[in-house]
Protein backbone atom coordinates (compact mmCIF):
# COMPACT_ATOMS: atom_id res chain seq x y z
CA UNK A 1 0.00 0.00 0.00
CA UNK A 2 1.28 3.44 -0.70
CA UNK A 3 2.90 5.23 2.34
CA UNK A 4 2.55 8.98 2.02
CA UNK A 5 5.87 9.12 3.61
CA UNK A 6 8.01 7.64 1.42
CA UNK A 7 9.15 8.90 -2.24
CA UNK A 8 11.17 6.81 -4.73
CA UNK A 9 13.82 8.93 -7.08
CA UNK A 10 14.90 7.16 -9.97
CA UNK A 11 17.63 9.80 -10.83
CA UNK A 12 21.89 8.70 -12.24
CA UNK A 13 22.52 12.30 -11.32
CA UNK A 14 24.02 12.48 -7.54
CA UNK A 15 23.94 16.05 -7.64
CA UNK A 16 19.91 16.45 -8.93
CA UNK A 17 19.14 13.31 -6.25
CA UNK A 18 20.68 15.52 -3.15
CA UNK A 19 18.78 18.68 -4.46
CA UNK A 20 15.55 16.45 -4.98
CA UNK A 21 16.18 15.00 -0.95
CA UNK A 22 17.13 18.48 0.42
CA UNK A 23 14.68 20.79 -1.24
CA UNK A 24 12.03 17.79 -0.04
CA UNK A 25 13.40 17.30 3.37
CA UNK A 26 12.20 21.44 3.86
CA UNK A 27 8.76 20.65 2.68
CA UNK A 28 5.91 20.14 4.74
CA UNK A 29 5.30 16.31 4.39
CA UNK A 30 9.45 15.92 4.51
CA UNK A 31 8.70 12.61 3.07
CA UNK A 32 11.15 9.89 3.38
CA UNK A 33 13.23 9.76 0.00
CA UNK A 34 14.70 6.74 -1.38
CA UNK A 35 16.65 7.04 -4.33
CA UNK A 36 18.13 4.62 -7.01
CA UNK A 37 19.63 5.07 -9.76
CA UNK A 38 18.09 3.91 -12.90
CA UNK A 39 14.76 1.81 -13.86
CA UNK A 40 16.06 -1.77 -13.24
CA UNK A 41 17.07 -0.88 -9.09
CA UNK A 42 13.51 0.98 -9.36
CA UNK A 43 11.49 -2.37 -10.10
CA UNK A 44 13.77 -4.47 -7.93
CA UNK A 45 13.14 -1.89 -5.09
CA UNK A 46 9.35 -2.01 -5.74
CA UNK A 47 9.46 -5.68 -6.03
CA UNK A 48 11.24 -5.88 -2.88
CA UNK A 49 8.77 -4.14 -1.24
CA UNK A 50 5.91 -6.50 -2.50
CA UNK A 51 7.90 -9.74 -1.50
CA UNK A 52 7.81 -8.24 2.09
CA UNK A 53 4.58 -6.68 1.70
CA UNK A 54 5.88 -3.30 2.92
CA UNK A 55 4.34 0.20 2.11
CA UNK A 56 5.27 1.52 -1.28
CA UNK A 57 5.90 4.87 -2.27
CA UNK A 58 3.66 7.37 -2.28
CA UNK A 59 5.05 9.04 -5.40
CA UNK A 60 7.91 8.06 -8.52
CA UNK A 61 9.80 10.81 -9.40
CA UNK A 62 11.27 9.81 -12.68
CA UNK A 63 14.27 11.26 -14.71
CA UNK A 64 14.12 9.83 -18.40
CA UNK A 65 17.76 9.85 -19.57
CA UNK A 66 19.21 6.90 -17.55
CA UNK A 67 21.96 4.18 -17.79
CA UNK A 68 20.96 0.46 -17.55
CA UNK A 69 17.17 1.26 -18.12
CA UNK A 70 15.71 4.42 -18.78
CA UNK A 71 12.75 6.19 -17.77
CA UNK A 72 10.15 4.99 -20.72
CA UNK A 73 11.17 1.85 -20.22
CA UNK A 74 10.37 2.02 -16.57
CA UNK A 75 7.46 3.33 -16.93
CA UNK A 76 6.23 0.95 -19.69
CA UNK A 77 7.16 -1.94 -17.09
CA UNK A 78 5.89 0.16 -14.69
CA UNK A 79 2.31 -0.04 -16.14
CA UNK A 80 2.04 -3.73 -17.06
CA UNK A 81 2.74 -5.00 -13.73
CA UNK A 82 -0.76 -5.82 -11.92
CA UNK A 83 0.31 -4.58 -8.18
CA UNK A 84 2.09 -1.39 -9.65
CA UNK A 85 0.44 0.18 -12.29
CA UNK A 86 -1.70 2.19 -10.13
CA UNK A 87 1.55 4.33 -8.66
CA UNK A 88 1.35 8.06 -9.43
CA UNK A 89 4.83 8.83 -11.73
CA UNK A 90 5.91 12.12 -12.33
CA UNK A 91 8.53 12.96 -14.63
CA UNK A 92 11.24 15.24 -13.65
CA UNK A 93 13.74 15.91 -16.64
CA UNK A 94 16.17 18.40 -18.51
CA UNK A 95 13.87 18.08 -21.92
CA UNK A 96 10.87 19.89 -23.34
CA UNK A 97 10.96 17.91 -26.62
CA UNK A 98 7.14 17.70 -27.63
CA UNK A 99 7.44 14.48 -29.12
CA UNK A 100 8.83 13.02 -25.65
CA UNK A 101 6.18 14.76 -23.27
CA UNK A 102 3.49 13.23 -25.85
CA UNK A 103 5.37 9.43 -25.63
CA UNK A 104 5.68 9.88 -21.94
CA UNK A 105 1.98 10.88 -21.64
CA UNK A 106 1.11 7.67 -23.69
CA UNK A 107 3.41 5.69 -21.32
CA UNK A 108 0.44 6.87 -18.48
CA UNK A 109 2.79 9.45 -16.66
CA UNK A 110 0.65 11.33 -14.01
CA UNK A 111 3.02 14.24 -14.92
CA UNK A 112 5.86 15.77 -16.86
CA UNK A 113 7.84 18.54 -15.49
CA UNK A 114 10.98 19.97 -16.69
CA UNK A 115 13.59 20.18 -14.26
CA UNK A 116 14.43 23.90 -13.49
CA UNK A 117 17.88 25.36 -13.71
CA UNK A 118 18.01 27.66 -10.43
CA UNK A 119 17.99 25.76 -7.27
CA UNK A 120 15.50 28.14 -5.80
CA UNK A 121 13.00 27.26 -8.58
CA UNK A 122 13.83 23.69 -8.23
CA UNK A 123 12.70 23.28 -4.77
CA UNK A 124 9.68 25.57 -5.70
CA UNK A 125 8.61 22.78 -7.89
CA UNK A 126 9.55 20.46 -5.42
CA UNK A 127 7.53 22.06 -3.00
CA UNK A 128 4.39 22.34 -5.09
CA UNK A 129 5.05 18.54 -6.04
CA UNK A 130 4.83 17.68 -2.24
CA UNK A 131 1.71 20.26 -1.71
CA UNK A 132 -0.22 18.25 -4.47
CA UNK A 133 0.98 15.08 -4.43
CA UNK A 134 1.51 14.05 -0.58
CA UNK A 135 -1.32 16.56 0.86
CA UNK A 136 -3.97 16.89 -1.44
CA UNK A 137 -4.45 14.54 -3.92
CA UNK A 138 -5.94 10.79 -2.67
CA UNK A 139 -3.40 8.28 -4.03
CA UNK A 140 -4.29 4.74 -4.61
CA UNK A 141 -4.24 2.30 -2.55
CA UNK A 142 -4.14 -1.95 -2.93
Amino acid sequence: MPSSSMVLLVEDSTADALLTKMALGKTETAPRVEWVKHGGEALERLEALLSEQAALPALILLDLQMPVMDGETFLHRLREHPDLSALPVVVLTTSEDPHEVKRVYGLCANAYLVKPVRAADYADVLGSLDEFWLRTAKLPIS
